[in-house]
């Protein structure tokens, strides 16, 4: 609404989940690596991230799909928990799949019954746009954040494709950390898509979910793009900011035009007649300076199509 876009016109930070906001969000398993020899292994991880929303679990269950060799067996006691992976029984047995922390690139580690029993590594690819969009959100004032849940090492490597320093980046955060850190930034825009971001798009100065969002975040969003990647979120700040430019450009024209009329009216420089002749005139300027503020939007909004990027060993 009127109250989420002038918000947006004021922000001075942008706070940018990676996964499926800066990358592709569409990953591919690289390697899976089965610690000694495990009966109905792979079945019982496709059962479990069938029923997860989280791109790593749609991944294993492409990677794993025309490898099984038995029945998918049914689970019990589901439960997926942001930031910190999925769990079922299965088979009278439980299983979990959590992030694999110590990992160089995005990885998970398969538990069954606290005993680790596979490794699945990840890869992903930087949007062909992000780059471009990261350069424009600078251009317009903002300072680029980058806080996700993945390792150190895919983080900051995404954060070298798009120029963010170091310094602004954080790696292995939780859903309670991104929170913690929407909220120091006085005047932060928290971008994200996946239920790690609900609590930080909710507390953050505005949040904006983009497309392929988890209903979680929906519901903790401010704003909902239906496109992908940071496109539209770069239009809607130029958007705003422009928007609230012509509203002060127009109220301060309008209250020196009419506080000046106004005064040579009263001391009789002005005849009433004149003045009411040049009252028209105030609004005519007013849309004029409207008309060039849209045609100026219109202009600054169109863009050269990105170059492909590359693939980075990266996820979550």
């Amino acid at each position: 609404g009127a109250e989420a876009l002038e918000r947006i016109s004021g922000v001075e930070s942008v706070v940018l989940d990676k996964t499926g906001t800066l990358t592709q969000g569409t990953f591919e398993v690289l390697d899976w690596v089965e610690l000694g020899s495990t009966p109905g292994l792979k079945e019982a991880v496709y059962a479990i991230e069938e029923k997860s929303a989280h791109p790593i679990g749609k991944a294993l269950v492409e990677y794993l799909k025309p490898k099984l060799r038995q029945a998918v067996p049914a689970i019990e006691s589901f439960d997926e928990r942001p930031g910190q992976g999925v769990g079922a029984l299965v088979g009278g047995q439980l299983y979990s799949i959590r992030p694999l922390r110590e990992a160089e690139s995005s990885a998970c580690a398969v538990y069954r019954e606290n005993t680790l029993v596979a490794e699945a590594y990840f890869g992903d690819r930087i949007r062909p746009d992000s780059a471009r969009c990261v350069s424009k959100l600078r251009e317009m004032g903002l300072v680029p954040y980058i806080v996700s849940g993945d390792n150190y090492r895919p983080v900051h490597a995404a954060a070298a494709a798009l120029h963010i320093d170091s310094a602004r980046v954080v790696s292995g955060a939780t859903p309670e950390d991104k929170r913690r850190f929407a909220e120091s930034e006085p005047r932060a825009l928290m971008v994200g898509d996946g239920a790690n971001d609900a609590l930080a798009l909710a507390s953050a100065y505005v949040g904006i979910a983009v497309h392929g969002s988890v209903e979680v975040s929906l519901r903790a969003a401010d704003v909902y793009v239906t496109r992908p990647g940071l496109a539209p979120v770069v239009d809607l700040v130029r958007i705003a900011k422009e928007t609230m430019a012509t509203i002060h450009r127009n109220f301060a024209f309008s209250l020196l035009y009419n506080v000046a009329g106004g005064l040579a009216a009263a001391t009789g420089h002005v005849s009433p007649l004149f003045a009411a002749l040049l009252m028209p005139l105030s609004a005519f300027t007013v849309f004029a300076s409207s008309l060039w503020g849209t045609r100026k939007l219109r202009r600054t909004l169109k863009a050269p199509a990105p170059a492909p990027a590359p693939r980075l060993q990266e996820a979550a």
